[in-house]
This record gives structure tokens, C-alpha cells and sequence, in this order.
């Protein structure tokens, strides 16, 4: 038995996010955009999922940053910090390096464009 089958999908240029972005609640699926610093909830629709992202529509655009870690951790207007951007260098004590903003929640990436 053979079946075909066929889909349609929108071409064009979408939006992308890390699959990590994407978080879900009682009023649907939302990412942390980062504005200024700090977290703004940016409610996105999943328009299909890829390996390792996800295609969105919404209120972000190409060039937002994203929270992609330490999401669990964060509220609205809640201070965002880019980590792992650059190596931390320990002292010798193997303390770490005392850090100017606090709380850091985990590095952002940015939405990018996927065609389809």
C-alpha cells in the first residue's frame, strides 16, 4: 500500500527562536524578549518546529534578543544578564570573580530568520 501525501507551508521568511525560548501557560505559548536589560513576555504563536528551533509568529521581530536558559527563573521586568558570552577567568582561590549585576540569569540569543 503507497500513500501520498502532501503539505503546505507558507514561503517566505519566518522567525526562529532556540526551542528552549518557547514557554507555555494557561493564555498559550509566549518567549522572554529581552528590552533594555530587562524581560518582557512576548506571546508567540508555533507556526512548526525544526530541529533545534522553532518558527514563530508574534510580537518579537528579526534582530530581538531572547531569553534561551535559565527561563524558570524569571518574571516580568526581571533584570536579564548575558552569560557565557565571554569566559569567566577564576581567581586562584577558585572563587569566582565577584559580578556587578545580581541576580544573572542565563545568556539571550537572538530570533533568527529561517526560509521555508
Amino acid at each position: 500500500m503507497a500513500i501520498a501525501v502532501m503539505l503546505a507551508f507558507a514561503s517566505g521568511e519566518q522567525l526562529s527562536v532556540p526551542t528552549l525560548s518557547v514557554q507555555w501557560d494557561r493564555e498559550g505559548s509566549y518567549v522572554w524578549k529581552v528590552v533594555d536589560g530587562a524581560a518582557r513576555r512576548a506571546d508567540v504563536t508555533i507556526v512548526r518546529r525544526e530541529s533545534g528551533t522553532v518558527i514563530v509568529e508574534g510580537e518579537i521581530e528579526a534582530g530581538d534578543r531572547v531569553v534561551e536558559e535559565g527561563i524558570q527563573r524569571l518574571r516580568e521586568g526581571a533584570e536579564v544578564v548575558d552569560v557565557g558570552v565571554e569566559p569567566t577567568i577564576l581567581e586562584k582561590t577558585g572563587a569566582a570573580p565577584e559580578r556587578d549585576v545580581e541576580p544573572a540569569v542565563s545568556g539571550a540569543g537572538n530570533p533568527q530568520r529561517a526560509r521555508s
